[in-house]
């Protein structure tokens, strides 16, 4: 017997989704459980996680764990700008833009080396833990 081929992120997503009382993922993103958490998000976080602007607006799943999407864990949740949100998931090495979105795993590496980048040019470059959160570096920035 061969290996077991590994299921999707989002069939483990799917699954759980059911669990909870969804029959898909749009339905989750226009339901009761969702529209709590990214209340909360949003709440805990006002600026954009990768661009660092006010105004953050979506928040993006970085993984679909039960915990998560049930709202018991914020950890797998990013609080972003609309324009980040689709340069993640939309944006093309050209430049240009895809016709399909790129899946979550994706958009998420390129939201966190785009927070790398934003550091970096605002001189925090000691800064490279990804999961720093915006109280710690608001404190950085007023030690400055």
């Amino acid at each position: 017997m061969g290996k077991r081929k590994p299921r999707r992120p989002s069939m483990r997503r799917d699954t759980t989704l059911k669990l909870l009382g969804y029959a898909t993922y749009r339905d989750y993103l226009e339901g009761g459980i969702w529209k709590d958490i990214r209340e909360r998000v949003l709440a805990k976080h006002e600026r954009c996680y990768a661009c660092g602007d006010d105004g953050a607006t979506h928040v993006h799943h970085t993984n679909y764990r039960p915990a998560v999407l049930s709202g018991e864990s914020l950890q797998g949740l990013m609080a972003i700008c609309s324009g980040c949100h689709a340069w993640a998931h939309f944006s093309s090495e050209d430049g240009g833009w895809r016709k399909r979105p790129r899946n979550s795993v994706e958009a998420s590496q390129l939201l966190r080396r785009r927070r790398q980048v934003r550091l970096q040019e605002e001189g925090y470059e000691h800064i490279v833990h990804e999961r720093l959160d915006e109280a710690a570096l608001q404190q950085a920035r007023r030690a400055r």
